[in-house]
């Protein structure tokens, strides 16, 4: 699973309570698919790309916590594959796995700019035996503009001192949207911040529990998220993760790509750990902020090793994982694969902006 930080129309169905924000967004059923019994691929799974679409956003699931799903095959309307799960190289395209359910983004890179027509899309689902997976997608139409406004609600699970009341007045929770608006200005994006407290178990989720195979109360935690705020990214912001020993995560988002415009799964928003806020609120920021990139679908511009990079062909690409080696190499920018502390600012590239602002979840 990716995503961490460490150190419709809907024929019959009712739309979003917020649905008069929602003009651009065309949400469709594409159905059941059913996994075969050898091989554990899906059907084709087909999307009806319009001429005014700017993106795509599609999930498929849900298969539980247990399995692990991703996209094997993408086609685009001309025919040529998108991705292909067996190909040793796919530059304009990631598929990486995930459990309960399966999201994916078209598209990735402005360097395979959406076409319209018929895209088809297989998802590989482990575990031995057949499963269904409903699939929906959100359809954002219209220009990607150069400018766009992200709702951010941060919900408070148990964070000692802080609620809902007193978060404008915090200097901490302040200055974590500071420094959210500041790299998210450099994508063309204003932050309207909005806070509530946690009404759910509070004492299940001040402190996430998670472990290398198993991130169901992470994804538990997700799926309260409300369904009738389709055009918010829901920031948890809590205690602490408990991990596996000599693990330690500051912060995951669902995805990448998160369920975006769709509230109550288990992809649908990110958690932030806290804790530091008071004492180091850039810090915090930076984190959310990166974990906001990867729910609006953008992946680390140079993984830990060095083995893989994105598919944004602005972003650097750097040889080593190593922070202190990649100075202008990557290492500045807001999806480094982990916190710089040593930079200045932290920032995304103008094709990773037309990516974030081309999200459905964009105002």
């Amino acid at each position: 699973m990716t995503g961490l930080l460490l150190l419709l129309a809907c024929p019959g169905g009712d739309l979003p309570a917020d649905s008069a924000s929602l003009a651009d967004l065309e949400y469709v059923d594409l159905g059941t698919h059913t996994t075969g019994d050898t091989g554990f691929l899906t059907d084709d799974i087909t999307i009806e790309v319009p001429e005014d679409a700017a993106s795509v956003l599609v999930h498929c699931g849900d298969f539980g916590p247990s399995k692990l799903g991703l996209v094997w095959t993408l086609d685009q309307p001309d025919g040529t594959a998108l991705f292909d799960g067996a190909a040793a190289s796919n530059p304009h395209f990631k598929g990486n796995s995930h459990d309960e359910l399966v999201p994916y983004l078209i598209p990735l890179t402005p360097d395979a700019p959406l076409q319209a027509g018929n895209y088809t899309a297989q998802i590989y689902v482990d575990g031995g035996s057949p499963v269904d997976l409903g699939c929906e997608a959100v359809i954002r139409h219209g220009e990607v503009g150069a400018n766009a406004t992200l709702g951010v609600e941060f919900v408070f699970v148990g964070v000692e001192g802080l609620d809902a009341a007193s978060a404008a007045d915090d200097a901490g929770v302040q200055g974590v949207v500071a420094e959210m608006e500041r790299a998210f200005a450099t994508a063309g994006y204003s932050i309207d911040a909005s806070y509530s407290d946690f009404g759910g178990n509070v004492a299940t989720y001040t402190v996430v529990d998670v472990t290398e195979t198993d991130y169901s109360e992470f994804n538990d935690l997700l799926a309260t998220s409300n369904p009738n705020s389709s055009r918010t990214l829901t920031i948890f912001m809590v205690q602490d993760f408990q991990t596996d020993e000599g693990t330690t995560i500051l912060g995951k988002a669902g995805g990448p790509p998160g369920t975006a415009t769709f509230g109550g799964t288990a992809k649908s928003g990110m958690v932030v750990v806290a804790s530091s806020m008071g004492e180091d609120p850039v810090f915090v920021g930076r984190i959310a902020a990166h974990e906001a990139g990867h729910f609006l679908g953008l992946y680390h511009t140079t993984e830990r090793d060095a083995g893989a990079h994105d598919v944004i062909s602005d972003t650097p690409e750097c040889s080593s994982g190593a922070t202190a080696d990649c100075g202008g190499s990557g290492a500045e920018n807001v999806m480094w694969w982990t916190n710089n502390s040593d930079a200045t600012s932290a920032d995304f590239s103008s094709m990773q902006g037309k990516i974030l602002r081309g999200n459905p979840i964009a105002r």
